[in-house]
């Protein structure tokens, strides 16, 4: 077992027991959905899917790459005598638009953001390529899991749960991957057959979603004193670096801005808003105009934008995850509930396993007594049955009142969580690409 300690908002220890599988199994899960919003679909894609099997607490990852021209036929690789059990995806939203406050931290910008307009695409709309790029996860599932059996060619709510973030991006794509998990032709008779099933997305308010949108809900006020607290201190340190200076000083010349000082920005409508909150904004929006193959601002290239977005990644990670205590928070309830849902699946496996003795055990009996049976010594059937403490032969605990399990979750968010999952698990990764964060 393994066990992560994590402490309260009250300062208190937090406790919570995690299987080996599920720590890997998110381990890439995390790593690799965090970056598919960055991959630039006209050039080789990479993905990894991580499979856990809770009987043997063994993990198996298979990984690909491939141009857009294919799907790569994936394999849930050589399982032996295992099982697979459950597959689960946190993924960040696709590509997109910059968004609205773009226009009023970086001027220069304004044709940039003319362009997405005039592709129909909304600030901090999905953009096609997001869409492309989400709609290729579901294909990749598809190929690894549909061909085994292990998920259904057709959309079965008993099969699938899609959950995503009260946001358009987020919710698109969550509708894009289902649309390639289960594409045109999927859909039950009746339905145009050139035309992908719907396939419903869940989602609850962002003020009132614990499980995807801490930072939002319950948590807003402290996420507010902490990150303001950060950027008092460690936040300050960080921009007043040298070489920090000196990148913010092009970024300030390329927007057309005096600088990115700690001073505020007037937005339409009276509102305030530091240069330094909207350090994030422009450099995504430079990352974007990367994946849509525009060129850079004027004085700017790739290099310095990828010096850019990782000086704005610092930045986000001391103020949403720059604590233990931010770490817990901002985890929200996705950890926990990424490992009941595997918990589920041990115990529906469990079940089967019960109703297959019984059955077996059944047979036997009655050939053995040719076809009598006698109810006044219970069997061993019946005490399989009878054997509801959680409890199996594999040693773990299964909490009570398990919901019954889905084959695959799904879940879109924001980087943001990908990041504080990462952070909540001890995990460290980096990609290496000329126009990503390091």
């Amino acid at each position: 077992m393994f066990s992560s300690h994590r402490r309260h908002d009250d300062g208190a220890s937090r406790r919570r027991e995690w299987a080996l599988p599920l720590v890997l199994s998110l381990l890439l899960l995390a790593v690799v959905a965090a970056l598919i919003s960055y991959i630039d679909l006209h050039h080789d894609e990479s993905a990894a899917l991580a499979d856990t099997h809770p009987d043997d607490g063994a993990s198996i990852a298979s990984s690909s790459s491939s141009s857009t021209s294919s799907i790569p036929a994936l394999s849930v690789g050589s399982l032996g005598a295992r099982t697979l059990l459950s597959v689960q995806t946190v993924s960040r939203h696709g590509s997109r638009a910059p968004n609205a406050i773009t226009a009023v931290a970086c001027p220069s910008f304004a044709p940039h953001l003319e362009w997405y307009a005039s592709s129909n695409i909304s600030a901090a709309g999905l953009t096609g390529t997001g869409m492309r790029e989400l709609r290729r996860l579901g294909q990749l599932l598809r190929s690894a899991y549909v061909p085994s059996g292990f998920l259904p060619a057709h959309f079965d709510d008993r099969a699938v749960y899609v959950r995503a973030v009260a946001e358009d991006r987020t919710l698109q794509s969550g509708a894009a991957m289902a649309h390639g998990l289960f594409p045109a032709g999927a859909a039950p008779r009746g339905y145009p057959p050139s035309l992908p099933p719907p396939v419903p997305v869940y989602t609850l308010p962002a003020e009132g979603d614990a499980l995807l949108e801490p930072r939002k809900g319950a948590c807003r006020a402290r996420l507010a004193a902490d990150a303001a607290r950060w950027d008092r201190r460690e936040g300050a340190r960080l921009l007043r670096r040298r070489s920090s200076r000196r990148l913010l000083a092009r970024l300030a010349a390329a927007c057309a801005v005096p600088n990115f000082a700690p001073r505020p920005i007037r937005l339409p409508g009276g509102a305030e808003l530091e240069y330094r909150e909207a350090l994030k904004d422009v450099t995504d929006a430079l990352g974007f105009d990367v994946l849509e193959r525009r060129r850079p601002l004027a004085g700017l290239d790739l290099p310095l934008v990828a010096r850019l977005r990782t000086l704005a990644d610092r930045q986000m990670w001391g103020r949403t995850i720059g604590t233990e205590q931010q770490v817990t928070y901002m985890s929200g309830q996705l950890p926990e509930r990424i490992r009941l849902n595997f918990l589920a699946a041990v115990s529906d496996q469990r079940k089967r396993r019960r109703e297959q003795k019984q059955m077996a055990h059944g047979e036997e009996q009655e050939a053995a007594t040719g076809g009598q049976h006698s109810s006044d010594h219970p069997t061993a059937a019946d005490a399989a049955d009878s054997d509801d403490d959680g409890n199996d032969d594999d040693g773990l605990v299964l909490p009570s009142g398990l919901s019954p399990s889905m084959r695959l979750y799904s879940y879109h968010t924001h980087r943001q969580s990908l990041y504080e999952l990462a952070a909540f698990l001890a995990v460290e990764f980096s990609i290496s690409s000329p126009t990503l964060p390091q």
